[in-house]
This record gives structure tokens, C-alpha cells and sequence, in this order.
């Protein structure tokens, strides 16, 4: 019986990949700005780490899994030239960390995607993220003295609750 199956496993074909996964095929969109769209220039799809906890016994410990946990969304975009997606994240940060009244503050859950594109660029994941809130925005630095024309950029940082994946292939 065991060798019939490892017959079957070795005769298995291996589908190979028709090609690399290419980094600079991407979307992004943020529900909190929709009348912003952000000219992003990297994003850092988050990691995910698996806890264990450790139950005692006689013999050897016992490992479980535990929560699940991710790192920060990250993302670095160009900022045009009315600051409009840089003021939307500042205006962003302010109503929910310090609110000058509570009309002002947003407690509103937000929603994040980065669609993942093929060499085609069809779209072949989403991953979405719900209850998005920016942990970090970045400074701007302006400098008179620069020889030629450089386009200012900034990075923003974001917590989340989930990560969901959709296979849109």
C-alpha cells in the first residue's frame, strides 16, 4: 500500500510558474480618502506571525497555536503638488489622536485593499484590511539648495485588526 502511494506521489506532474512575481505591479485603496488616489511608490505587505502558548505537562511541554498577529501596513507614496493626499492622512491622524472638539473626532472604522497584479496585470489577490487607523505619518523635507528637481515623497505606517486574502485569479 505505502509504495503504491509513493508511486502516485512521484509520478505527481509539478505545475511550474509561468512567471516571477514582478514587485511593481500593485494597486492600492483607502476607504478613509476616497477622493484621494495615492501615487504609491512601495507598500509592504504585512507579515503575520503565529503565537504558540505552552501547556505544562509531566513529559514535554505542550505547544498550541495562539493569536495570530501582524505587522504594520506600510506604504511609501508620491505627494502632489496641493499636498491633498498628504493633508487627507494629517487630517486623518488629527481627528482621531487629537481632536479639537468632538465634532472633529472620527471614530469611524476604516478599510484598506492592495490588489496584487500579474505580469498581464490582471489582479490575482486582494488582500483587504478592516479597521485601519495611521500609526505614523512622515516628515516632508524641503531644501532650496538641491541642483535638480527631486518630488517629495512620504511614508505613512497603518494597524489594522485583519487581513483577509480574496484569490481573484
Amino acid at each position: 500500500m505505502l509504495i503504491h502511494v509513493l508511486r502516485i506521489i512521484v509520478n505527481m506532474p509539478i505545475t511550474p510558474e509561468a512567471s516571477n512575481l514582478s514587485l511593481i505591479n500593485y494597486k492600492f485603496k483607502l476607504s478613509a480618502t476616497p477622493n484621494v488616489e495615492y501615487r504609491v511608490q512601495s507598500a509592504q505587505l504585512p507579515g503575520i506571525t503565529l503565537g504558540t502558548a505552552t501547556i505544562q505537562s509531566p513529559f514535554s511541554p505542550i505547544r498550541l497555536s495562539g493569536n495570530v498577529t501582524y505587522d504594520e501596513l506600510a506604504l511609501t507614496f508620491l505627494v502632489g503638488e496641493n499636498m491633498r493626499d498628504y493633508m487627507e492622512i494629517y487630517n486623518w491622524i488629527m481627528k482621531l489622536g487629537y481632536p479639537e472638539d468632538l465634532k472633529q473626532y472620527d471614530g469611524q472604522q476604516y478599510e484598506a485593499s492592495l490588489m496584487i497584479l500579474n505580469s498581464t496585470f490582471q489582479p490575482i489577490y486582494k488582500f483587504n484590511f478592516t479597521n485601519v487607523i495611521p500609526t505614523s505619518l512622515s516628515s516632508l523635507s524641503f531644501d532650496s539648495t538641491l541642483q535638480d528637481v527631486q518630488y517629495a515623497q512620504a511614508s505613512i505606517s497603518m494597524s489594522f485588526t485583519t487581513m483577509r486574502v480574496e484569490d481573484l485569479s
